[in-house]
């Protein structure tokens, strides 16, 4: 049963959750060996990014993180 929440009682309990840190853990650790990569190639695209300036980051545990905290960010400041 899927229950709604605000984006407050979200994030409150992604931090709190050890399952939901394990979760993003295991998200992030590139030599997971089950293969949920998912891997888009588009070399214009890539290119052009590239020319302007802009890396794609390592969606690692640290951006996730990051992630979150922009959200809660976002979502406060409404």
């Amino acid at each position: 049963m899927i229950i709604p929440v605000s984006i407050d009682e979200f994030i409150d309990s992604c931090r709190k959750n050890k399952d939901v840190k394990h979760i993003l853990s295991i998200m992030s650790n590139k030599k997971h060996k089950e293969g949920s990569k998912i891997e888009v190639v588009n070399k214009s695209t890539t290119n052009y990014l590239m020319q302007l300036g802009f890396i794609w980051s390592d969606i690692d545990e640290d951006y996730l993180t990051k992630l979150i905290n922009e959200v809660e960010l976002i979502y406060k400041s409404r």
